[in-house]
């Protein structure tokens, strides 16, 4: 008996009515998702990243506070769009998004690569202003120092010039660098030195007196009675340990030896020794310290409520975005 085989593939069944309107409505969704953040090139056919849609998403996750994911997405976008005329300010944020987790060596990078690609932005100088924060922010305030000085010399506007002559002498007073604070303030030309109270800022200067100051020698000499100098420092805590401290070592050794005790007086005598010695050191580095604090406080109070507050202010065509930052 003779069978039919057959040869031909196994026929798949045909989609029914309901999966091809499923397929359809399907497609019409992905059509319609990728039309809000794509655009169609009409000459190719093919769809692209809408440079709007790019820079909208990356601000959307600086506002949101997601500063490294917008750091990369501004990135992107002044790498895939170099000439637009967002580009700028694109690079510009991305530095400004490092800055806030802090990561200032990513800053630094981003503000350069504004600086580079566009020299003759608006960005290109507040950039620089940046990069010099952030090296501040890392304590290499010599660099910082540098990349203003480069400002002062570079810029193209009188007024920026002045700022970073400004802001170069503040950080040279902070760290106590009074001679070059004073030959950059010196600089500001007399159109800005009103603005900058640079006048007053000098006769505060010429005047180290009326900064509150403790005499190291002093506290040292102070220390010769127990906890005396910590008490001439104003650490009245460590004067009342030291102290009692101290005297109790001494009696506590006294009375060793009274007893025939010498082994334990000589121990507890040198421990004594050893701790009247520690207090006159701790009372110098207190008095240096102290000094050191009455000089930055003198600044903030004196001078730095004289100057403009760190901030940087960008206008777009479409939103602002302000930063501001206070050294603590």
């Amino acid at each position: 008996m003779l069978r039919r085989v057959s040869t031909g593939a196994a026929r798949k069944p045909c989609p029914g009515p309901a999966a091809w309107g499923c397929m359809v409505a399907a497609v019409f969704f992905l059509v319609c998702m990728s039309a809000d953040v794509q655009g169609a090139d009409s000459e190719s056919g093919k769809f692209c990243i809408s440079p709007e849609s790019l820079y909208e998403f990356a601000e959307k996750n600086y506002k949101s506070g997601d500063y490294l994911a917008a750091a990369i997405e501004f990135k992107r976008f002044s790498h895939f769009f170099p000439d637009h005329p967002r580009a700028a300010e694109a690079g510009f944020k991305a530095g400004m998004a490092y800055f806030q987790i802090p990561r200032y060596g990513d800053a630094i990078n981003a503000f350069e690569s504004v600086v580079k690609q566009f020299p003759s932005s608006e960005r290109a100088v507040e950039a620089m202003f940046m990069i010099s924060r952030c090296h501040a922010g890392r304590n290499n305030i010599r660099e910082a120092v540098n990349v203003l000085e480069a400002i002062a010399v570079r810029a193209p506007d009188q007024d920026d010039r002045d700022r970073a002559r400004f802001e170069s002498g503040r950080l040279k007073l902070e760290s106590g660098d009074l001679s070059g604070a004073r030959l950059s303030f010196d600089k500001i030309t007399p159109g800005n030195r009103r603005k900058y109270n640079v006048e007053q800022i000098l006769r505060d200067m010429d005047d180290p007196g009326r900064i509150p100051a403790k005499s190291p020698f002093l506290a040292g000499m102070f220390s010769i009675v127990p906890g005396g100098g910590y008490l001439y420092c104003g650490r009245y805590r460590e004067a009342a340990t030291a102290f009692f401290l101290t005297i109790g070592l001494a009696a506590a050794s006294l009375e060793a030896f009274d007893n025939d005790m010498y082994a334990m007086g000589g121990l507890v005598g040198l421990a004594g020794a050893g701790f009247y010695g520690g207090g006159a050191i701790g009372a110098v580095s207190s008095a240096h310290k102290y000094n050191r604090k009455s000089y930055s406080d003198y600044i903030q109070q004196h001078i730095g409520s004289r100057r403009e507050p760190g901030f940087s202010l960008g206008i777009g065509s479409d939103s602002v975005m302000v930063s501001f930052h206070w050294r603590f």
